[in-house]
């Protein structure tokens, strides 16, 4: 009934307004509306104080008359019916009887439209509240305070433009434009709906359930309608001129029906109902069917043929028509063309003996670039079952013959989405610079790559009815200089990665930097670290421990999800170590301290391999190894003043033993340095830069399903490299947004947002 309408438009306000701000369902909602909510919600328990009379009307009443109020604001407008009824002693009583309220639309209209769609939401809602009542109403009158809506809806509908004049036309369908009455703001009670107000306010607004307070009395004291107005002033008129000037500047003759469509079927069947119409009105006595029949089909073909041949082939046509020989530049000149008796340009065949059709002796000539073309190639594709590209000229040639037929079958088919789906192309980048935690001389482990490998089998204790379990091993990489440490860990959680990492660092020392790739233990693992170093910056511990652990928090980085090429260098470490694990365990079960100790050795081995090519020089020097950087280097060790350049007489023991280290960095950077010049794969450059536009469709490559239910999403952002090679991308679907690197996504051979042919789609008829 509308009766709470003035507390209830302030939540469709509200909900606008939140429409408006464009915000996604998951993003916070701004404060201003978050504390508008709250203030809406607190007061909302305050309309279980208002009480409505069930009975509208006095009891014994004689007369019954009903009044109606509309308003508006920038924010909503709406209206309000009230029933004003005498009973047999004279006594009056007006009482509300039912309300309606809008928001005002998104688009921005000027206040007396607003004004008039208030009225005529008046006149909708007063003709259904009439047909419900049922009973006699001696009167109806209708209230507005707007004077520019009264006027208009006193005069002609004719004399406004569209807007305006359709709804003045409604509102004088449905109700008596002479009923139409103005009243002043502060008396208007739609004024309260129009603006909102709260539901403590409400119960005590006599405005809003009884109406104005002149409405009992008698009608010599209501408002005078009196228009001030001047009719040449009123908005929304519309303008005659006292004379029409036409002026035609260009006439374009040329229409391409053909480009207008992408079905050679829909094509073929518009044409032909175009010319039985024709037909139709040059003899009348033609008896009009709904269905074509073969021979208007094929009418339809030959009409279009000829069509494309005339745009194409216009000068061979002239040339053949006047008995002149073609030019030594025409593209047909080898086909031997002639015309047949239906104007059509065929080829002239060396095969015209043959026991063969004549469309095919006698193929039809179209052109390479034409669009009839490329949607005849479409067709024949998809009738052959999505064929191939030999198949599918085979078939087209049955009848027709392409100019450089073979070349632009295969360009038009890898336009085909589905055949696209089930061999997809994946964007490949040059590979990447490496980055400086690589290139740059440190402290072995301080930049570290991690990785996970398994699960293993093992032995539960040494009982005899003992089981096996799972295990895991995890392996972390120094970024400057391969060295590998390796750990067995329990379980994929966060809390045994924890575990392995304080081991890792106990023996190696506090990492700056870790990289890993993005599975839910690293993860999980990174959040409470974040946790750890929160609590450590906050609470009053002690200022060593404190200061301990801000000073050496640690940095955590994920690779892209499903992007294992991001880490290659932990991920070679992991192969490396399956490799040893693989042949020196084999399939014999070892329990948990058995196989700790061959990890050990393990890790032995994969650090004492060199860095650089052996020499088969017997003076050349020691190779260079991980092992070098390890042994002899405290983990606390700070860095040192370069002392390569100084003579080993004149330095002490501790200086000797800092010179040989430094020694080792310096051959790292002839030896091994040099070495990451070249790109071992990945090597030109390509042109995925222009494949990976915003916007762009592409599809998802999930290795848990077949390649025709991959997700189809768009292109929303791009991240450059250093190098401004794009290698990571955010993707929107329809189950939300991923963040994906480029090798994991194929952009679709065509753009939906374009023009361009579209693989059978009609563009036109779509939009």
């Amino acid at each position: 009934m509308g009766l709470v309408g003035p507390v209830s438009i302030k939540a469709k306000i509200i909900l606008q307004e939140l429409w408006h701000s464009n915000i996604g369902w998951d993003d916070p909602v701004p404060p201003i509306l978050e504390s508008k909510f709250k203030s809406f919600r607190d007061h909302l328990a305050d309309l279980g104080q208002c009480y409505v009379p069930r009975q509208a009307v006095l009891r014994n009443c004689i007369s019954i008359s009903m009044h109606s109020f509309c308003d508006a604001s920038q924010k909503a407008y709406g209206a309000c019916i009230y029933l004003l009824s005498e009973d047999e002693l004279g006594n009056r009583g007006c009482r509300l009887l039912c309300a309606k309220s809008r928001v005002a639309p998104l688009k921005v209209l000027t206040l007396p439209r607003l004004e008039l769609s208030g009225a005529l939401l008046l006149a909708r809602l007063v003709s259904k509240a009439v047909d419900a009542l049922k009973i006699e109403l001696n009167s109806k009158f209708y209230w507005t305070d707007s004077s520019i809506v009264l006027h208009w809806i006193r005069s002609e509908s004719t004399n406004w433009q569209t807007f305006v004049a359709n709804r003045v036309a409604e509102i004088q369908q449905l109700t008596d434009r002479e009923g139409w009455r103005h009243v002043k703001g502060e008396d208007n009670p739609a004024d309260v709906i129009s603006r909102g107000l709260d539901p403590d306010n409400l119960k005590t607004c006599d405005l809003w359930w009884s109406g104005p307070t002149w409405l009992v009395e008698d009608q010599y004291y209501w408002p005078k309608s009196i228009i001030t107005l001047r009719p040449d002033s009123l908005p929304e008129r519309k303008k005659l001129p006292e004379f029409q000037v036409c002026s035609l500047s260009h006439i374009d003759d040329h229409f391409d029906l053909i480009k207008k469509y992408s079905s050679m079927s829909k094509l073929i069947n518009i044409v032909a109902y175009i010319l039985r119409f024709a037909f139709n009105c040059r003899n009348k006595a033609r008896s009009q069917t709904d269905k074509l029949n073969v021979e208007e089909l094929d009418q339809s073909l030959t009409v279009i043929v000829k069509m494309v041949q005339l745009h194409a082939f216009s000068d061979e046509l002239n040339a053949l028509k006047g008995s002149k020989p073609l030019k030594a530049s025409s593209s047909i000149l080898a086909m031997n063309p002639f015309i047949d008796d239906q104007g059509i340009l065929r080829m002239g065949s060396r095969i015209a003996r043959a026991t063969l059709a004549y469309d095919t002796k006698f193929s039809i000539l179209l052109p390479h670039n034409h669009h009839f073309t490329n949607i005849l190639i479409i067709y024949e594709h998809k009738r052959h079952l999505h064929a191939g590209g030999q198949t599918t000229l085979t078939a087209i040639r049955q009848r027709f013959w392409i100019i450089k037929g073979k070349s632009t079958v295969k360009k038009i088919l890898n336009k085909c989405v589905t055949c696209f789906r089930f061999k997809p192309k994946f964007i490949t980048q040059q590979m990447a610079e490496l980055p400086a935690s690589r290139v740059t001389p440190c402290r072995p482990f301080l930049i570290s790559g991690t990785d996970f490998a398994g699960p293993f089998l093992i032995k539960d204790g040494r009982l005899r009815n003992r089981r096996l379990v799972k295990a895991y091993i995890c392996i972390f990489v120094c970024f400057s200089t391969k060295a590998v440490h390796i750990e067995l860990v329990g379980d994929l959680t966060t809390e045994s990665f924890l575990n392995a990492f304080k081991r890792f660092v106990s023996r190696r020392g506090l990492c700056t930097d870790v990289y890993s790739d993005n599975g839910t233990n690293f993860v999980g693992a990174n959040n409470e670290l974040k946790e750890i170093y929160a609590l450590f910056s906050e609470a009053p511990h002690n200022e060593q421990i404190n200061k301990y652990f801000l000073e050496n928090h640690v940095r955590w980085h994920f690779a892209p999800a499903r992007s294992p090429h991001f880490g290659g260098l932990y991920e070679a470490a992991v192969k490396s170590a399956k490799f040893h694990l693989a042949r020196v365990v084999g399939n014999v079960s070892l329990t948990y301290e058995e196989l700790s100790t061959v990890l050990m050795q393990i890790e032995a081995a994969l650090n004492s391999r060199p860095l650089i090519p052996i020499s088969s020089e017997p003076t050349d020097l020691v190779a260079l190894t991980p092992a070098h950087f390890l042994i002899g280097d405290a983990l606390t060790s700070i860095p040192q003043v370069d002392v390569t350049a100084i003579q080993m007489n004149k330095l002490t023991k501790y200086k000797m033993l800092q010179q040989m280290l430094q020694h080792f960095w310096a051959r790292w950077k002839k030896e091994y340095l040099t070495t990451l010049h070249q790109r071992t794969k990945w090597k030109g450059k390509t042109a995925a830069n222009e494949q990976l536009l915003m916007g762009r469709m592409v599809l998802i490559k999930d290795e848990k399903t077949p390649p025709l239910k991959w997700p189809l999403g768009r292109i929303i952002e791009v991240f450059p490299g250093q190098d401004g090679q794009i290698r990571v991308v955010s993707v929107r679907t329809m189950n939300g947004e991923y963040r994906r690197s480029v090798t994991k996504i194929c952009p679709l051979p065509i753009d939906f947002e374009s023009q361009d042919f579209q693989g059978g789609r009609d563009v036109h008829a779509s939009r």
